[in-house]
């Protein structure tokens, strides 16, 4: 059963453009089910030659949420509809269309390299958490801000080298740009996964135990939200 999908396309190119502008494109997917993403991006290609997109990193914002996985084109009906606004996953950031600049989320990896001696398959787990670096809107906004990605990235590192675990949770801890300043991702992500919050949730208790410097302003914190709300949460 083939499918027709209308896209207001949300478009930038850094090296002529002063503001990003809309254009309208109309696709017709003869085997939805099995055409994700990148696919998409082609019928777009063959409707706007110039359209900017990269294969190996496919993730963009579709009605304002992160698409973080090459669904299909009938996933993506069945979530937003016959009708969708695309646009990059970070515009402010934006190169041209869904190509973005990707130094601010490489920088971050340089405190876990002086740690460890990353592998290829570590940095490929890197490179598959970057959708989620611009998912919050305080990633967005502050530059020195973490991110989510790196947040989840430094809990698989940990677990992958428990022996640097130590070193590599507390990169987490800063107040300013660490952890505990981590929203839920759940409503801004598609589809729906609710293991991203939780494992942003086990860091931050993690943080407010102590771990792993003991850190008395972290555990200060707890007992003091412990006191007020007794060890169930609730007043």
């Amino acid at each position: 059963m083939s499918l027709k999908l209308q896209i207001e396309l949300i478009r930038f190119d850094a090296k002529m453009d002063y503001l990003p502008y809309s254009a309208r494109v109309e696709i017709l997917s003869a085997s939805p089910s099995k055409e994700g993403l990148v696919e998409l991006y082609h019928h777009i290609k063959a409707k706007i030659p110039d359209f900017g997109f990269e294969e190996r990193v496919p993730y963009c914002k579709i009605n304002g949420r992160v698409v973080y996985k090459n669904v299909t084109i009938t996933e993506i009906v069945e979530g937003f509809g016959s009708s969708i606004t695309l646009e990059p996953i970070a515009p402010k950031w934006a190169l041209k269309d869904l190509i973005i600049d990707k130094n601010p989320y490489v920088k971050a990896l340089f405190a876990v390299d002086e740690i460890l001696d990353l592998s290829e398959e570590d940095l490929d787990y890197y490179r598959a958490m970057l959708p989620f670096r611009f998912a919050s809107s305080l990633a967005l906004s502050d530059e020195e801000y973490l991110g989510e990605a790196f947040f989840l990235f430094v809990a698989e590192m940990a677990r992958r080298y428990p022996k640097e675990s130590t070193r590599l949770l507390a990169l987490l801890s800063d107040p300013q740009k660490g952890v505990m300043k981590a929203i839920p991702l759940r409503a801004r992500l598609f589809p729906l996964d609710d293991w991203f919050d939780v494992e942003i949730e086990t860091l931050q208790r993690k943080i407010l135990q102590g771990y792993p410097h003991q850190e008395s302003r972290w555990k200060n914190l707890r007992e003091s939200v412990v006191k007020s709300f007794g060890a169930g949460g609730k007043r």
